[in-house]
Formats: C-alpha cells, structure tokens, sequence
C-alpha cells in the first residue's frame, strides 16, 4: 500500500512539472526535458501496474481455494516483500530524476528571466531647458 501511494504522489508530481515545463517550452532544452519528462511518466504508469498487480495477487492469495490453508506461504511472503521493495527502489529513482527536472526547469526560468532584468529601460531624449528670463 505503501508503494501505492508514493507512485500516486510521484505521478502527481510529474503532473506539476508537465505543467511547468509549458512555460521552457521556447527554451532550446525544453523539449528536451519534456522527452525526459514522457519517460519518466511512462515508467510511473508502468511502477503502478506493477503494484496493482500485486495487490490483486494479494488480494486473490487472501482468498484463496477453500482446501488450502489460510495463510500463503512463506515463498510468497518473501516474494511480495522483495517486489514491494523493488518497487520503492523504483520509485525512489523516479522521485530523483523528478527533482533533476525541477530543478533543471527552475535554473531555465531563472536563465530566461535574467537577460529581461539586464536590459536597461530605454532612456527618454531630455528637452533642453529655454534660458531662464531675468527682467
């Protein structure tokens, strides 16, 4: 269930860099980081298949034929347990690679709206001042 959640939260994520990455999309990298940005989201779809799968052997190893005995067996504990922690390493990874993203999509914000703020305002030709009159 554990892993569930953390894949929920992970696609989520992916969701709110999709929609940042819209914004460095007239960056040269952006669409570099929505190709890396795709992979990612395919292989979270892919990590959520995978759980649900094992929830559903969970779930059908729980009910059971009614001839066998109540508990699985020891084999499918430790199988289950090795698949769950693979699936954590999995996530983990993804998780990583996420923050990679953020942070590369942060640093091309900041480098776009760099060169806006060095751009001195255009000056305003000044009129010269007539000569003041003295009686």
């Amino acid at each position: 269930m554990d892993a569930y959640r953390i894949a929920k939260v992970a696609i989520a994520g992916c969701a709110l860099v999709a929609l940042a990455l819209t914004s460095a999309r007239g960056l040269g990298q952006g669409q570099d980081l929505t190709f890396r940005l795709l992979n990612i989201e395919r292989r979270l779809d892919q990590l959520q298949q995978r759980v649900d799968s094992v929830e559903r052997a969970q779930l059908n190893q729980s009910l059971g034929p009614p001839g066998r005995a109540a508990g699985p067996s020891i084999e499918t504990v430790l199988e289950m347990q090795r698949q769950q922690l693979v699936t954590a390493e999995q996530v983990t990874l993804v998780q990583r690679q996420l923050l990679e993203l953020r942070k590369q999509v942060d640093q091309l914000t900041a480098a776009s709206a760099e060169p806006a703020k060095r751009e001195p305002p255009p000056a305003e030709e000044r009129k010269p001042k007539p000569p003041s009159r003295r009686p």
